[in-house]
């Protein structure tokens, strides 16, 4: 579809000239803290992704802004860095930068690296200015088509006043919508040679859009939104799509466009390539009442999108599909958060960033009630530094089970609600020691092996000690600010009190993976102390609870089910484990009850993480919005076809049979409606299948001579069979005496008809007449047939 490739250009000011200042600078301040290595940062801002704008979704937009001249580069996964268009004008970065052309961007589709947590990396010439984790979610496809559906949000943007979304193919994500005719253009140009993807005619826009096409050569690609000024577009990136048709790659056009400044309505917009004009379209464009919308917090649950049906429903799990979208303010639009058409989600998963809470990542299942999470000492900017020890815990019935780790990384003390502690010890590839002691360190019992699966804890203990061994080198913070020196030290109250969101996502590889070797490591161990318990009758712990959890039963499954490429050990590394991981927001205030322990911190944390990820207000389609393909049945046979019917949630109608010379029998002709047609679901559709060839009537060839007879079956679509001569003393020899099947007879094309043919007269036994007078041999002769 040709959809990752580069384009920028912001319109409108998004933000006012003080905090853009304000924000440059504390931009400089965070790199000149948090670089590995003091250096002159580039004056740069990466706005999409951010920790405030982390979901993303459909076909996206890598935008910011840069100072500094030259080469934007990005880099996603830290795979190779991609050019990104820059020098395009961004007037709101004239006080900053002095000057306007400073943005750059790349349009991006999402779906392309898929569902889970994602890095990327942005550098001006080299030097890289920014790096932010974020997360995708998708529809469980690349480029999805096909799919309608239209939904009401209401009191959106605000109370009483409801907001209409449809989905959009081209953009893969929802775009906002009103009731309004857009009329075609007349005599509207075209070329094979450069084409003007979104905007097309009677398209709907909505939010930050994207004007974006490819032109296969130019100096300048150049759009007029109303007959109002030419405004150059950032072109020449890379569209290996159309390397066919251009004869090379480096193609693709666009330009970021607030469409809310545009207004509603219907508008117009035409495309030159060196001022010869090649697209002329119409569209619609909805706002909701302003040019740029601030503190909007709002996410639904779409009901029956995308699809219904059998097909729908198994992809659900068994539940009528929906998807949830969350309004982002950096697209002003609404993005995909989850899916129904993605694995199931075992849990919520968030990094907790109160520097006061002991907890880095934390998750709850999807019960709500189940909650684990991983401790670690924290440096004075939060960040995690020393993995302490996991814990499991019921929030509603306020029981917890808490494993510290010792020197080597593995789990080495067991503590519960309960005050039953044990203590682990002698690991190996299957078993471990376990004993247990009384509140005063006193042994409850002897020591008792039990097995384990030694494989589950050895990913926990290696990102424990990579982890460790990470933070031993890192130069302090007192160490990297003293060798700075800014103007930003005397901005950094304010700085933080206008700036710092209330939405962030700091969630990053490392953590997901501890939070997923971790939860399966102590899935196994709690399970272990249950049957060491039951070994030595030790009562009362919670160990027994957790390993029957619904959360640790599904880190178990997963991990013993990993998918092809991954083995036990590296389960929590495995897309498969990601993709069932609804990763949020950051909990940024969850200080810890006293006494502080594990628990004191979990269950703060844990309430915060709840009431992010309850679940979204649900909302049925409109009204005759939702339809669905019809799909292609053609050339299946009649039980297959109806199969695909029934799967895609719509009912087989009537059937007729037709013959077909070309079409084997039993096989589906032609369907109506005809395939892809949008429908509503339980839509009858009618089959016409072939009954194979039509039958061929025998014609009647007795009496005709063999040859002529032989012509008359072969014109008339069958073949001659068998045939026997049979002597006739009335029909000539070579002559045809009898047929079969008889005249008249239905057959099917090809079939053999069987021929008796006359030899003549059945030849005669000479009488001997030696010795016999004349006339007696003249009456025996006469009387033999001679």
């Amino acid at each position: 579809m040709g959809l990752e490739w580069v384009v920028i250009m912001k319109t409108r000011q998004t933000f006012n000239l003080p905090a853009l200042l304000i924000l440059a600078v504390f931009w400089v301040l965070t790199l000149t803290l948090f670089s590995p290595a003091v250096r002159s940062a580039p004056l740069a801002y990466l706005e999409s992704p951010s920790p405030q704008a982390f979901f993303r979704s459909g076909v996206g937009l890598i935008r910011g802004w840069s100072c500094e001249a030259g080469k934007v580069e990005v880099s996603v996964d830290g795979g190779p860095l991609q050019a990104t268009a820059s020098g395009t004008s961004r007037p709101d970065t004239a006080t900053v930068c002095g000057r306007t052309d400073t943005g750059f961007g790349l349009i991006y589709n999402w779906n392309r690296i898929g569902e889970g947590i994602h890095n990327l990396r942005a550098l001006v010439n080299g030097v890289e200015f920014a790096n932010v984790n974020f997360t995708v979610a998708t529809l469980g496809g690349e480029f999805r088509t096909g799919l309608q559906g239209s939904y009401t949000v209401p009191d959106f943007p605000a109370a009483g006043n409801p907001a209409k979304i449809a989905w959009s193919e081209p953009h893969q994500n929802f775009v906002f919508t009103s009731p309004m005719t857009v009329p075609p253009v007349r005599d509207p140009p075209s070329s094979a040679r450069a084409l003007l993807e979104s905007p097309s005619q009677g398209s709907s826009e909505s939010g930050i859009g994207l004007i974006r096409g490819w032109v296969c050569a130019a100096g300048r690609v150049e759009v007029s939104i109303d007959g109002g000024p030419l405004q150059p577009t950032a072109h020449g990136t890379d569209r290996p799509d159309t390397a066919g048709v251009c004869g090379r790659a480096d193609t693709g056009f666009g330009l970021t466009h607030n469409w809310n400044s545009t207004g509603q309505g219907v508008h117009n917009i035409r495309a030159f390539a060196d001022g010869v004009e090649f697209a002329n379209v119409n569209f619609a464009v909805t706002t909701l009442g302003g040019d740029f919308l601030t503190g909007l917090l709002n996410k639904v649950r779409l009901l029956g999108f995308p699809g219904t049906g059998s097909a729908a429903v198994q992809a659900a799990g068994g539940t009528e599909p929906a998807t949830t979208v969350e309004w982002s303010e950096a697209d002003q639009n609404f993005v995909i958060a989850n899916s129904t058409t993605t694995p199931p989600k075992i849990a919520a998963v968030a990094a907790v960033t109160d520097i006061l809470n002991k907890f880095a990542v934390l998750g709850v299942g999807s019960n709500l009630s189940n909650t684990f999470g991983v401790h670690t000492s924290k440096n004075a900017q939060g960040q995690p530094t020393e993995v302490s020890g996991v814990t499991w815990a019921d929030t509603n019935a306020q029981t917890w089970a808490d494993l510290k780790l010792g020197a080597d990384g593995l789990p080495r003390v067991y503590q519960d609600s309960s005050g039953v502690e044990a203590r682990l010890d002698q690991y190996t590839a299957n078993s471990v020691v376990v004993q247990f002691f009384d509140s005063n360190g006193q042994a409850r019992s002897e020591p008792v092996a039990t097995p384990i699966n030694g494989n589950l804890l050895q990913n926990l203990q290696q990102l424990v000690n990579q982890l460790k061994r990470a933070t031993a080198g890192a130069p302090t913070a007192s160490a990297q600010s003293s060798s700075s020196s800014t103007e930003a030290d005397a901005k950094t109250a304010e700085t933080d009190a206008s700036l710092i969101d209330s939405v962030r996502f700091s969630l990053n590889a490392l953590l997901v993976r501890l939070f997923g070797s971790g939860g399966i490591a102590a899935g196994e161990l709690l399970c272990a102390i249950r049957t060491a318990a039951a070994t030595v009758g030790a009562g009362n712990v919670v160990a027994a609870t957790g390993c029957q959890s619904p959360l640790v039963t599904d880190f178990l499954a997963l991990a013993n089910n990993p998918s092809a490429q991954a083995t036990p050990a590296d389960a929590a590394l495995d897309l498969k484990f990601q993709q069932s991981l609804q990763l949020v927001q950051d909990a940024i205030q969850a200080p810890c009850t006293a006494p502080g322990d594990s628990a004191g911190c979990l269950f703060p944390a844990a309430t915060a993480l709840r009431a992010t990820a309850a679940p979204a207000r649900s909302i049925p389609p409109d009204p005759g919005s939702t339809t669905i393909p019809v799909p292609d049945v053609v050339g299946l046979n009649s039980s297959a076809a109806a199969a695909t019917i029934s799967t895609a949630g719509l009912t087989v109608g009537r059937i007729a049979d037709q013959a077909s010379s070309t079409v084997p029998a039993g096989t589906v002709i032609s369907q109506n409606p005809a395939a892809g047609t949008p429908v509503a679901p339980g839509t009858t559709v009618d089959l016409v299948r072939s009954v194979g060839p039509a039958p061929i009537t025998v014609p009647n060839v007795v009496g005709q001579a063999q040859s002529a007879a032989a012509t008359t079956l072969s014109n008339a679509g069958l073949t001659v069979g068998h045939v026997t001569r049979q002597a006739s003393s009335t029909v000539p020899a070579g002559t045809v005496i009898g047929q079969n099947p008889a005249a008249g007879t239905s057959v099917a094309p090809g079939s053999a008809v069987d021929l008796v043919i006359s030899s003549g007269p059945a030849p005669v036994t000479v009488p001997d007449v030696v010795g016999q007078t004349q006339s007696a041999a003249a009456a025996t002769l006469s009387n033999a047939g001679l």
